[in-house]
């Protein structure tokens, strides 16, 4: 478990329950919600004390993206309790845009991640975090137009 209590918390298919773990670890954990057992567990590189948010897509095999809003760092997590191993990729938006929210789309085959920053623009990220395109422009911050508007 955690020392210190949980930031987060989300189902994942089939019975597993994950959990983002506080200070000084910051572990996504892997339980099995019907015997309360744990199956897996990986420390995470984001150490942000309060302000984490994960979501899981619905998606086979399931992705978990994690975001410490204090940072601004969001990965994707490749979570696999058997025979337990992890992989994750850093999202990057354009121009160090820092995101504040997201949450995957409902697409079983090809999962898409959507990023708002603090402007309020919208982006989405495929699960590699490879191809990531802003789709929504924000009007309403005064420094829009240091951005390109979307064709």
């Amino acid at each position: 478990g955690s020392e210190n209590g949980y930031l987060a918390i989300g189902f994942s298919h089939p019975e597993y329950l994950i959990s983002l773990g506080s200070y000084p670890h910051y572990n996504l954990i892997i339980w099995n919600w019907r015997s309360g057992k744990q199956v897996y567990s990986v420390d995470t590189p984001i150490h942000d004390l309060e302000n984490q948010i994960i979501r899981i897509s619905t998606s086979k095999p399931q992705f978990t993206a994690q975001l410490g809003k204090d940072s601004g760092r969001l990965l994707i997590w490749s979570l696999n309790p058997n025979p337990g191993f992890s992989t994750y990729e850093r999202v990057s938006l354009p121009k160090r845009a820092i995101p504040v929210h997201m949450d995957w789309s409902p697409h079983q085959e090809d999962p898409l991640l959507a990023v708002v920053d603090e402007f309020g623009h919208v982006y989405l990220s495929n699960k590699n975090a490879s191809e990531i395109t802003r789709i929504i422009f924000s009007q309403r911050c005064a420094t829009c137009l240091d951005y390109e508007i979307p064709a």
